[in-house]
């Protein structure tokens, strides 16, 4: 089991990340124009401290696919810890274009279909299971083929800003 989990706030991570770029872009031509940008104080280091989040991750892994597919799936077992719902709003990973929170669904007609969902909420102290067969979020576009055994870097985005950065293992089901 992952504990010990940081959610980090997204406007506190731009506000950082555009302070450091700040010294980066001093001088540099702005686009459209050959007017150099003026000169700014370079950026004063800051403190930075990640709020913690009271989510535990358990079971997290990647489903094992053919060399030639593009899109798997995450599995993971989420237990909100803390005393407020948690709500789970869609995720990231460097090596897929895109990732989508999707739930099987039972159609008319008996057959099943994956239906795109906007968030999955984490009541106080519940647990949330992605699995196969269930919700899951869908990792499409794979950038190369996935290998068992491979760690994968996803990166799970609360609402409000949040971020909880996992490794998941590539395996089969």
């Amino acid at each position: 089991m992952l504990t010990g989990m940081k959610l980090f706030s997204g406007a506190l991570i731009s506000r950082v990340l555009a302070l450091g770029l700040l010294g980066t872009l001093a001088g540099a031509q702005h686009e459209g124009h050959n007017m150099p940008m003026p000169m700014t104080k370079p950026p004063q280091k800051m403190q930075v401290e990640p709020t913690p989040v009271g989510v535990s991750i358990t079971g997290a892994f990647v489903a094992a696919q053919p060399p030639v597919a593009t899109d798997t799936a995450l599995f993971l077992t989420l237990k909100n810890t803390s005393k407020a719902p948690l709500t789970l709003v869609g995720g990231t990973s460097p090596l897929a274009a895109e990732a989508m929170l999707m739930k099987f669904v039972k159609l008319p007609n008996g057959q099943t279909s994956m239906k795109m969902v906007d968030n999955f909420v984490l009541a106080a102290g519940q647990s949330l299971t992605l699995s196969p067969g269930g919700k899951h979020l869908m990792l499409m576009g794979l950038k190369a083929p996935l290998k068992i055994g491979q760690m994968v870097p996803v990166s799970l985005q609360f609402a409000g800003g949040g971020v909880l950065h996992i490794n998941a293992v590539v395996k089969k089901f």
